[in-house]
């Protein structure tokens, strides 16, 4: 009730009080007895003639006795009702809770946070959505959803993701819509790869080592595809993709050299346009992973550091200015190398280090700090900040988890 009707609906209640009832019966009684003593012949034109003849008159009449004090009323409530909330993981950094999927072969894939605050992300054959308190629900894709990967939020307010040969996109409802690649005979086994959404309203994609390696996908389903310049003739190898700080979109590339010659690797800018600029990596690293765009406004990536004979020196998170500058973070305990990257509600970077069973956590400044999974088996993959100040993660073989952030 607004507070115009509740001020309307104590007047009534003040006005049809027992008390003032007996005061309007009394003013009524002593015009009526006023009337009587004036007489057809009597002037009305004096007031305080006429107060002083009420006055006599009211003297010589039996005098009502009104009440002193006022009926007691119902007490109304003072406060507003309870309203329920939703316990949130709160705490030191670093605490891992972890949900087993129904069937453990749907093993996941990407994942990200929808935009109905839920997670979802992908499976073997199906798209999934997991609440913050770890309830699923699971939509098998109607194509039969081929090597699922990565999926994104897009600027429609679907889920978009990617699939052997397709792009798709489901409602938060569970309607699916499936936009197939065009034909090209060096489409890779399993591709597209990753997808997420452009500076410029439309979803970009990583094909592998296509011939048109990174695609653009309209919010209405139109696809365009874009070459690669490749230093060789061996072609590259497009995988993760993010928007930058500066309208382009950014990717992780290595190029496969002459048999028995080693692989260069690269970040790559692409514009709206589909004008590319790459960037070397510096000598010594390997085997490019994920990139994302950290809080410090560079974009932040995972690597190998490799020594003589190729043997790895541990994880490298890296980093590169929008303008083309290097620098990064030695981590030594990765043995296994590194998968994800993404940036926390804390304005940290978080990682995931599959092979080591761990998430990992970079500051900007370059503190790094490791936190071991419950189990022994939940090889983390791809990692997502979540609705609840927490960062959510997938399992290769068959579980979500979570990890606080301290925030």
């Amino acid at each position: 009730m607004s507070r115009i009707m509740k001020e309307v609906a104590t007047s009534r209640s003040r006005l049809l009080s027992p008390r003032n009832a007996l005061w309007l019966a009394f003013v009524i009684a002593l015009i009526m007895l006023c009337s009587a003593c004036t007489g057809p012949g009597s002037s009305s034109s004096s007031s305080s003639g006429t107060s002083q003849s009420t006055s006599s008159q009211v003297a010589s009449s039996t005098v009502l006795t009104l009440p002193t004090t006022a009926p007691t009323l119902p007490d109304v409530p003072t406060t507003a009702p309870t309203i329920p909330t939703v316990n949130v993981p709160s705490g030191p950094a670093g605490v891992i809770t972890e949900f087993p999927l129904s069937n453990p072969i749907y093993n996941a894939g990407g994942i990200t946070l929808g935009p109905d605050g839920n997670l979802w992300f992908t499976e073997n054959g199906q798209i999934a959505s997991m609440t913050p308190q770890g309830s699923i629900t699971e939509f098998p894709v109607p194509s039969g959803g081929e090597h699922l990967n990565g999926i994104t939020t897009g600027p429609d307010g679907n889920l978009w993701f990617a699939e052997e040969n397709q792009i798709g996109r489901i409602t938060p409802s569970g309607t699916f819509t499936e936009f197939p690649i065009p034909p090209d005979d060096a489409v890779p086994l399993g591709g597209p790869f990753q997808i997420t959404t452009g500076p410029d309203g439309n979803l970009w994609f990583t094909e592998g080592n296509a011939k048109t390696p990174i695609g653009r996908i309209t919010p209405a389903g139109a696809i365009t595809e874009f070459p690669v310049p490749v230093p060789t003739t061996y072609g590259a190898s497009i995988n993760s993709i993010t928007a930058g700080p500066d309208g382009n979109l950014w990717f992780t590339e290595g190029d496969s050299g002459p048999y028995g010659s080693p692989d260069t690797y690269e970040i790559g800018r692409i514009a709206p346009d589909g004008t590319v600029t790459k960037f070397p990596l510096p000598s010594g690293l390997s085997e490019l992973g994920a990139i994302t765009l950290g809080p410090d406004r560079n974009l932040w990536f995972t690597a190998v550091m490799v020594g003589a004979g190729n043997v790895i020196q541990g994880g490298w998170i890296g980093r590169i200015t929008p303008s083309g500058t290097f620098s990064g973070f030695l981590a030594p305990n990765v043995v296994g190398g590194l998968s994800w990257i993404t940036t926390g509600p804390d304005g940290n970077l978080w990682f995931t280090e599959s092979n080591d069973n761990r998430i990992g956590r970079i500051t900007p400044a370059g503190a790094i700090t490791e936190f071991p999974l419950p189990t022994g088996n939940g090889t983390p993959y791809a990692i997502t900040s979540g609705p609840d100040g927490t960062l959510w993660f997938t399992g290769v073989y068959g579980e979500i988890g979570r990890i606080t952030s301290g925030t």
